[in-house]
């Protein structure tokens, strides 16, 4: 088991704390312990013949406007997807989590201003991603497209130029 810049492998659970990844070491008898039960690799890691699946993390910038974004160079076709955004002030915060697979996509996000002591939160199954601004006024949304050979395209229907983070598992 290897803890590399914030992913740790425990008892077949995977605790993703930062942009890495993580490879489990073997002791060379093929077999699966309780401490790697899922084998995580670098997706270009082409010597680990008996991995379980692939995980790329990063980010992209939203479009800004309404079209659709295809994010490539993932390196797989992404069996699934995971997307967030959040953006705070001393004042307020908005955030945003979604997941998507070949069927189901759903987002929750959420809002709280100080200033005018308001708040909010939500959940969308037509979205991968949502965010609105501290008034509770979506500002950010879009719907998976495809789940392509190298990535994933996505539909915005609301869009204001942001730092979104992804993790995709093939």
């Amino acid at each position: 088991m290897k803890l590399l810049r914030g992913i740790l492998l425990i008892g077949g659970s995977c605790l993703v704390l930062g942009n890495t990844y993580a490879q489990s070491e073997r002791s060379g008898n093929n077999q699966v312990s309780p401490l790697d039960f899922l084998t995580i690799s670098k997706f270009d890691d082409k010597s680990n013949k008996d991995r379980l699946f692939k995980i790329k993390v990063g980010t992209f910038t939203s479009s800004g406007t309404t079209v659709t974004q295809s994010i490539m160079g993932i390196g797989f076709k992404p069996r699934l997807i995971l997307l967030g955004i959040g953006i705070g002030a001393s004042d307020s915060i908005v955030a945003g989590l979604g997941w998507a697979d070949s069927k189901t996509q759903v987002a929750i996000f959420g809002f709280r201003s100080d200033d005018t002591d308001t708040g909010g939160q939500g959940i969308d199954t037509s979205t991968v991603i949502r965010w609105t601004d501290t008034g509770g006024t979506v500002v950010g949304q879009a719907a998976l497209v495809s789940l392509d050979q190298d990535g994933f395209t996505l539909l915005w229907s609301a869009a204001e130029a942001q730092i979104v983070s992804y993790l995709v598992i093939e």
